[in-house]
């Protein structure tokens, strides 16, 4: 996938395997970018931009990409992400013809159970709304698991794993993420990423081309000249 940006030489070529690192000197423009780009407003945004598929034709911004801006709020609960789980879990499940009964089972012994306990009152009870696996696990909010003591490295790396696992297609971009991890921790995500079949950007504010080693580079001077850095 490709972002273009309105007024750019060169593009953002994105592709699983292969994140790219977009650094923009100007402070005015590197926030008019992040700006038009969580608008999703594409070519109608404040520094208009398009999301551009393998066959050559634009993607809506809201199905091309998910900006992050805050990595200590990862979006864990968007439906985009934890709706997908849900989905392909339940896809997963019910194609075991067994495990699928066996659940179904369970579930009725627990209906049953409730329904025993409900014949003590005066008026006659029942479950109003039919069972199935996907409203379980949205009831009970089936997610991720995280632990208080993780740092934010290693929720870095669950959240990759978890857009792995649900073969997430969306850009992930994330903005100014080199503000908040050490050098040997950037480096050690970014080899997890490298191993991933996610795309990823990484926006950031005029910082050394070889911060993001592994990574094509496009690099936007104060004077908007441009400089593009192959897998550096």
């Amino acid at each position: 996938m490709k972002l273009c940006i309105n007024g750019f030489e060169h593009t953002c070529d994105i592709n699983p395997y292969q994140p790219f690192m977009l650094s923009v000197h100007s402070k005015i423009l590197y926030t008019r970018i992040i700006s038009s780009l969580l608008s999703h407003l594409g070519e109608h945004a404040q520094e208009p931009y398009a999301f551009i598929d393998q066959d050559n034709k634009a993607i809506s911004p809201l199905q091309a990409c998910s900006v992050i801006i805050d990595p200590f709020n990862l979006p864990w609960s968007d439906k985009s992400f934890i709706g997908e789980l849900q989905k392909q879990l339940c896809a997963t499940m019910q194609s075991d013809i067994n495990q699928s009964l066996e659940i179904q089972q369970q579930a009725n012994q627990l209906f049953s159970l409730i329904n025993t306990y409900a014949l003590q009152y005066s008026a006659d009870y029942t479950f109003s709304v039919e069972w199935s696996l996907d409203k379980f696990l949205k009831s009970f909010a089936f997610g991720i698991e995280l632990s208080e003591q993780s740092t934010l490295l290693d929720k870095l790396i669950q959240f990759l794993h978890f857009a792995q696992d649900i073969h997430y297609k969306k850009v992930i971009i994330f903005v100014n993420l080199s503000l908040f991890l050490s050098d040997n921790e950037l480096k050690i995500f970014l080899e997890e990423v490298l191993k991933a079949p996610i795309s990823m950007l990484f926006l950031e504010n005029a910082i050394p081309n070889n911060v993001y080693n592994g990574c094509n580079n496009l690099v936007v001077d104060e004077a908007l000249c441009e400089t593009i850095y192959k897998n550096c």
